[in-house]
């Protein structure tokens, strides 16, 4: 037999026959190439963990599109990764990551999946994916993901002695492919629904719906005018509310509170509560105090 320079058989003759050194160096070198192309299609489709990426991930998805298959896809946001990383290293952040990899393998093998090594992904360092096939209904998916948050919310055991309670550590986002035209418009919905999950305290899972793309909207507009509070064009405008404070005393004014509202032009005011953590998570709150401080001085001059 002619082994390669890992020592693996490539080649074998019937007894009695040997290979000349023309044949010996052909087959060396096609046993060469072939490992080094099988290595550049596993990195290709895997991380440095081993687990597939998104790009594998994505060709799953576009294989059941392209078969009419209804299925979901379901990302889960690992919380707490950070400081699990900078207080355990980044070695313990790896296991359990592994860890979560391993026990999604097993679970999706309970929900009857045959092959649930293809149904797994990860993306972005700490956001697992998982593509639930033949699903088509939203009640089906909110069952099966309260099954997957409880399942992997279960202590974790690294080593010999660390167990990590993980419980409330999960948040899960999900798209139904019925709600998507394309792979990049059905990832693009899940992410949506897992940031919405992620905002919203009192839930962990959130299914995609057209009111989440309504909201996306709407947060989108008022990003884009916190980031340019000055653009008589934009949509969604700050207004100063001026509040009297009463010296009680002395029976006078002593003075105004400015109160920050923003309107779209219709006679309601909105409240600072719907915009003021949108400026803060985008970090545009700066903007707001550097406008009101201009608009309370210009009134001032007024005055």
């Amino acid at each position: 037999p002619l082994k390669n320079d890992r020592g693996a058989m490539i080649c074998i003759k019937p007894p009695g026959e040997s290979f000349n050194e023309d044949e010996n160096i052909f087959i060396q070198t096609l046993s060469h190439s072939i490992t080094l192309t099988l290595d550049r299609m596993y990195h290709i489709y895997h991380d440095e963990l081993g687990i597939k990426n998104i790009v594998f991930f994505t060709r799953q998805l576009e294989q059941f599109l392209n078969k009419g298959t209804d299925f979901a896809v379901v990302l889960i946001k690992v919380k707490g990764m950070k400081q699990i990383n900078d207080y355990y290293t980044h070695i313990t952040g790896n296991q359990l990551l592994k860890k979560i990899i391993d026990r999604s393998r097993i679970m999706l093998k309970g929900f009857g999946y045959e092959n649930p090594d293809n149904l797994i992904g990860r993306k972005s360092g700490v956001i697992i994916m998982l593509c639930l096939p033949f699903i088509s209904d939203r009640n089906t998916l909110k069952k099966m993901m309260d099954s997957i948050n409880v399942t992997l919310c279960e202590p974790y055991q690294l080593d010999n002695y660390r167990i990590l309670e993980f419980e409330n550590s999960l948040r899960l986002g999900a798209c139904l492919s019925l709600n998507a035209e394309s792979v990049d418009s059905l990832m693009d919905h899940a992410n949506d629904a897992l940031q919405e999950a992620r905002r919203n305290l009192r839930v962990t899972s959130v299914i995609f719906s057209k009111e989440i793309e309504k909201r996306k909207e709407w947060r989108k507009c008022i990003i884009e005018a916190l980031k340019s509070l000055d653009n008589e064009k934009n949509q969604y405008k700050l207004k100063l509310v001026y509040q009297m404070k009463v010296d009680t005393r002395k029976k006078k004014i002593a003075g105004f509170e400015a109160l920050v509202r923003m309107y779209d032009g219709s006679p309601h005011l909105m409240s600072p509560g719907k915009f003021i953590s949108i400026a803060e998570e985008e970090n545009l709150i700066g903007n707001i105090d550097r406008w009101v401080t201009r608009e309370v001085c210009k009134q001032i001059r007024k005055w």
